[in-house]
């Protein structure tokens, strides 16, 4: 599948997360892949927040 270029680094993490959605419901991964995943989303979307709000 061939995503388009993010236009921000909030559109990145938005397909981030619907990507790792499909993967976790699809079964790619383990439930036990579920807090490392959600960690990694995380702490993207704070570093995207402290980068946003500093502008």
């Amino acid at each position: 599948m061939m995503l388009a270029q993010p236009k921000s680094a909030g559109d990145f993490n938005e397909r981030r997360f619907i990507l790792l959605l499909n993967d976790l419901t699809e079964g790619r991964n383990t439930l036990n892949n579920w807090p490392d995943a959600i960690v990694s989303l995380r702490r993207s979307l704070l570093v995207d927040a402290m980068l946003t709000s500093n502008k």
